[in-house]
């Protein structure tokens, strides 16, 4: 490939450029600059380390379902703000314990959980004493 005479400030001819392009090349291959260029493993090159570019692993599906036991016990609790707050609290706390038993995404999924069972069951417990006035079982 050689360069066009239109480049900017040069008096040479594109024939001479692309002589001196491939002079630099060369040396670098014999001075061993071009590899050592490759093996500090520049930031944006995904064939130096490839583990770096890669997702680090699936889901296993004991992880899978303990966010969807998590998840479900984070509706529970805010269902718990509707109906029965005792009952659907006491099951939603089942349902976060055992989706707490995963890491990453599950545990993260399993703390919101036991956060949003608190509330609903606070506020869904001060509704049916004050509000409704019924049994919260």
């Amino acid at each position: 490939m050689s360069h066009d005479s239109t480049f900017p400030d040069s008096p040479e001819s594109p024939a001479q450029r692309t002589d001196r392009a491939l002079e630099a090349l060369q040396y670098e291959e014999r001075a061993g600059l071009g590899f050592r260029r490759r093996e500090r493993a520049p930031i944006g090159d995904p064939y130096a380390e490839p583990e770096r570019f890669q997702v680090v692993g699936e889901e296993t599906a004991g992880q899978l379902w303990a966010g969807m036991l998590a998840g479900i016990g984070a509706v529970l609790g805010f269902g718990a703000i509707f109906y029965k707050p005792l009952l659907l609290g006491f099951v939603a706390v089942l349902f976060t314990i055992f989706g707490s038993l995963g890491d990453g995404a599950p545990a993260r999924i399993a703390k919101a959980s036991f956060i949003i069972v608190l509330i609903g069951v606070t506020i869904g417990m001060l509704m049916q004493i004050f509000v409704v006035k019924s049994s919260v079982f």
